[in-house]
This record gives C-alpha cells, sequence and structure tokens, in this order.
C-alpha cells in the first residue's frame, strides 16, 4: 500500500461509517476488517484502501476453502462470529475443529457467543480440539480432577477454567491494579478465583496451549466453591507479612504471593496423608522457599537466601520450632530448586508441594521426581 495515499482526502467508505464508534480515547473505527483507533478524517484514504484490498482477499480465501486464512484476516473480537457464519462450509471435522480450537484459545469476548458456543460443545466431536499432547495429558488425568476459574462477581459460570490456581488467579486480575481497581456497583473488588471437581468423563477438551492448561467442561457438572487460603497460626502469619513485606519482585510474580500460598496449601495436604510429616515445617515452607528471590527468571541462590532468612528468623525468637525443625526447613528452602528428590517425608512434601504447581510457567509436573506418594497421588487433585 502506498504511504502517500494518508495525504489524500476522501470521505469514508459507506460500509465502514455505522463502525465509527465514540469512545472513552475519542473516536474508533472498529470494523470486523479495518480497525484504527484515534481515527480522524485524515485516515479515510488510508483505511478505505485496506478495507477494499482485505475485502477482495476474503472472497478469494473462501472461494479456495482457504477458511483458516478466512478467519484471520479478520479482526480478533469478529473472528469467533465468522467462524460460525461459515462453520457449515467446512466439511473436515480436524479442519473444523483445529480452526474453531485456535479462535477460542485467542477470543476475548467468547460471553458474547454463549448460546451459540453452548450448542457447539455439544458436539461429540468436540474432543478434536485437542493435540496430541493435550490427548496425552488428558489421557494422565485421575477419574476426578480438581479445577480453578479466575472471574470477577458476576461471571463465576463459564465454559473455561484450568488446572492451574495461578492461572485463574491471574485471570481474575488481569485488568486489576492499585491505580485501577475493578469497581461494582460502586465498591472495589479484586478477581475471585472458584474451584470446583470435574468428573473427568465430563471433560470437553484440555488444552495445553500458551500454558494456560485449560479445561472445557460445563459449569453445570462441576461441584464448586470459593478457593480457601490455609489457617495460619498468629505467628505464621506474622512470618507471612514480614516475607510479603521484603519480597524484591511484585506481588503477582510467578514466585510470588500467589505461588506461596498455593504451595503452602498443598504442603499441608501432602502432610495430611504423609505419615512422619511435620505440618508446621511444610507450612513454613510454602511461605519462605520463594521469598528472597531478586530475580523471576534464574536465580541459582535463592534458595540458600530462603535457608539463611529462616534461620535469622529462628535466632530473632519469630519461628516458634525446634533446631531440629529448622534443619529440615533451612534444608527444604536450600535445595528446592535443584531437582531432588528426598526420603524425609517432611522435605518431600516441601519439594512436592512446588513441584506440583509447575503448571503456573507451563509445566506439567514429571512423576519421577516426586518424593512422596501423597504428592503423586494428588497430583491435579489439590
Amino acid at each position: 500500500m502506498d504511504m502517500n495515499i494518508l495525504n489524500k482526502k476522501e470521505p469514508l467508505h459507506e460500509d465502514l461509517i455505522p463502525y465509527l464508534q465514540n469512545t472513552s480515547i475519542g473516536l474508533c473505527l472498529k470494523h470486523p476488517l479495518v480497525f484504527n483507533l484515534f481515527h480522524t478524517d485524515q485516515m479515510n484514504a488510508f483505511c478505505n484502501e485496506q478495507y477494499k484490498q482485505k475485502k477482495e482477499t476474503i472472497k478469494n480465501y473462501l472461494k479456495e476453502k482457504e477458511f483458516s486464512s478466512f478467519i484471520w484476516l479478520h479482526e480478533r473480537p469478529f473472528r469467533m462470529s465468522k467462524f460460525l457464519e461459515i462453520s457449515d462450509l467446512i466439511k473436515d471435522q480436524k479442519q473444523y475443529w483445529s480452526l474453531f480450537s485456535s479462535i477460542w484459545i485467542d477470543c476475548e469476548n467468547i460471553y458474547q457467543y454463549k448460546n451459540l458456543i453452548k450448542k457447539i460443545f455439544k458436539d461429540k466431536n468436540i474432543k478434536l480440539m485437542m493435540t496430541k499432547e493435550d490427548e496425552k495429558l488428558y489421557k494422565d488425568l485421575p477419574d476426578e480432577v480438581k479445577i480453578f476459574r479466575g472471574h470477577q462477581k458476576y461471571n463465576k459460570m463459564g465454559y473455561s477454567w484450568s488446572l492451574s490456581h495461578f492461572k485463574a488467579k491471574w485471570f481474575s486480575e488481569r485488568f486489576y491494579t492499585e491505580e485501577l481497581p475493578i469497581v461494582t456497583e460502586g465498591i472495589v473488588t479484586e478477581g475471585i478465583v472458584t474451584e470446583g471437581i470435574i468428573n473427568k468423563k465430563d471433560i470437553l477438551a484440555v488444552l495445553k496451549s500458551r500454558g494456560e492448561f485449560e479445561i472445557l467442561c460445563d459449569p453445570m457438572k462441576i461441584k464448586k466453591e470459593r478457593f480457601k487460603k490455609a489457617k495460619r497460626e498468629n505467628w505464621i502469619q506474622s512470618i507471612f507479612e514480614q516475607a510479603r513485606k521484603e519480597f524484591a519482585l511484585k506481588e503477582k510474580s510467578y514466585h510470588g504471593i500467589w505461588h506461596w500460598e498455593k504451595v503452602e496449601r498443598n504442603a499441608l495436604e501432602i502432610a495430611n496423608h504423609t505419615e512422619l510429616c511435620d505440618h508446621i515445617v511444610v507450612q513454613l515452607f510454602g511461605i519462605l522457599h520463594d521469598s528472597k528471590r531478586k530475580d523471576e527468571n534464574e536465580d541459582l541462590n535463592h534458595g540458600l537466601r530462603a535457608a539463611n532468612f529462616a534461620k535469622s528468623l529462628y535466632e530473632e525468637g519469630k519461628l516458634l520450632i525446634t533446631k531440629k525443625q529448622l534443619q529440615k526447613l533451612e534444608t527444604a528452602c536450600e535445595f528446592h530448586e535443584k531437582g531432588e528428590i528426598s526420603k524425609d517425608p517432611t522435605i518431600g512434601a516441601c519439594w512436592d508441594a512446588d513441584r506440583l504447581e509447575l503448571t503456573r510457567v507451563g509445566i506439567t509436573p514429571n512423576p519421577k521426581f516426586f518424593s512422596t506418594k501423597a504428592g503423586l497421588d494428588l497430583m491435579w487433585k489439590v
């Protein structure tokens, strides 16, 4: 396209005019084929030419049955609606579901099509959405699976859930900041995570793409409840608050508060099913093990720093544990990221609790690295 067209003056194409919208940031053009923020008359010729070229191109794509190219040439908010318009033309089931899957994963406005989506999800071929890697994960799931959904106050029901608490938490707060909080009925609210139990046979599809460990299922078949944090004695809560105050990274870090709270809960659940496992040590591990990270990615000494932090808290009289308990806590913290296993039930529970949370960074936990039977048995159940 000749960029000199920006100097050309002409009226906006009549097909585009209905898609002009006054928004909080000014006049925007939001047509299925042409998006232009901060639209002005100076952009008319450019948008007209873009519309002309795209309109001709999608016509040829449809004629040649290049359905994927047809869909992806449309702007993001309109791709699902365009797929629904042409879906009857796609006769190959693998092509149909592969294209639907890619649009679903990328779509941000599924709620606009909930009635049509509900109909699509009743199709017996829906598992064709899954790749071979997705299918393997589905096969490895237990008969009952713990899943999570991140949401605000009014959208708890939905087809999209996750095997990862961290991912659900992120989705619940992705639009929330202290500078721009979520306001519902005049009240500032943070995101909510709902957890549930779903029978494997009721899972429609598992999608590992983008590392979200997404689970598609009918929300009416889920046993739901609000995610609950682990209960803490007052002195343990004080340790948590100090660690939180001194944490060098952002709270939404992959190694931050959300992660601590889930590892803490995992560890206590593993301890409940493991003989001779020290509940206090594993709870402290959940809170402290990543508390001294200085880098979001590679930080080889953060475990040692966490161990030293635990020792300093003990010496200050803040950790109400014995010397033997401290030694186990130090060992668990120092070596937790080294990929080792332990025969000690307490240290093993600590490491397994952390390993169960690898889904937050898009990694499926490897069974061969689990130290406890309980940790392995609880995979996808906590």
